[in-house]
């Protein structure tokens, strides 16, 4: 049974281009240039979007080479996933997930490091990362007060999670 649904498998993504096909022909409208279309618009938004990814990772590999992280691995009270985990969450997803797992790895998935890690994964955003990456790929160039807004939400959740950590759990 195992090796005939890994086989079956294989057939999910060219079933369903064929009923988009199908399905296309029965409203009879032309799938091809539909789609050649929607390539030609994906292009753009990824050409679109490229300068703001590039200033992103550029951002992340300066903070990363400043010598920050290391000082503030030599906290002791606070675990440093989490120190790293509320720092780099407004930037990155993987890699405040990376942090997440070092935390389970490290304490185990029912500590009480594992259980503050998961929620600071899930009360904070990518602030950083949605206004250069979402707002800049749409032309919004005025931001207002969403940087301030956003990053003070992430950094309610992270004080947030620190009681948790200290006081209640």
């Amino acid at each position: 049974m195992g090796c005939l649904s890994v086989h079956l498998s294989y057939y999910i993504i060219p079933t369903f281009i064929l009923i988009v096909f199908l399905f296309a022909m029965y409203k009879k409208c032309d799938a091809y240039d539909a789609f050649i279309e929607g390539s030609r618009d994906g292009v753009k938004t990824s050409i679109a979007i490229l300068p703001f990814l590039i200033s992103m990772y550029i951002a992340v590999r300066i903070f990363d080479a400043s010598g920050f992280l290391q000082d503030l691995i030599r906290l002791k009270s606070i675990p440093f996933e989490l120190i790293l985990q509320g720092i780099f969450k407004p930037f990155s997803n993987n890699a405040s997930m990376s942090f997440m797992l070092k935390a389970y790895e490290a304490y185990g998935v029912d500590s009480k490091e594992a259980v503050v890690s998961s929620i600071l994964q899930g009360g904070t955003d990518t602030t950083m990362y949605v206004m250069t990456l979402y707002f800049g790929s749409v032309g919004i160039s005025k931001y207002r007060h969403a940087p301030a807004v956003g990053l003070l939400n992430d950094l309610f959740c992270f004080c947030l999670c620190m009681v948790l950590y200290f006081v209640i759990l």
